[in-house]
């Protein structure tokens, strides 16, 4: 990741400031061909070092005729992963006192 450390440490810290229960986003952007999903990828492999719990989606032109489409992929497999660990777990997941913006 030449020339990429302080991007990678912004996404290191988001991660970090999420742990802590602490709001975070790191919004990435540039033209075709610069390092965008490589430089994500670090990021993951980062957080995935740290213990932290991976959630990816990628949108595209299908998720823009399906509601909240790209948050269907993100949940998906924690929610299927859920339900076969423990039955009733992806029921709670969806329960609206488990929604940290309702605290």
């Amino acid at each position: 990741m030449l020339e990429r450390e302080g991007e990678l440490e912004a996404i290191v810290e988001a991660a970090e400031r999420g742990a802590r229960g602490e709001g975070a986003v790191v919004f990435v952007e540039a033209p075709a061909g610069m390092g965008k999903s490589r430089l994500l990828e670090a990021g993951c492999h980062e957080a995935d070092q740290r213990g932290f719990q991976l959630l990816r989606a990628r949108g595209g032109e299908l998720e823009q005729d399906f509601a909240y489409g790209v948050v269907r992929q993100l949940l998906e497999r924690r929610l299927t992963t859920a339900s076969e660990e423990e039955p009733g777990a992806a029921a709670r997941l969806h329960a609206p006192e488990a929604c940290p913006c309702r605290r």
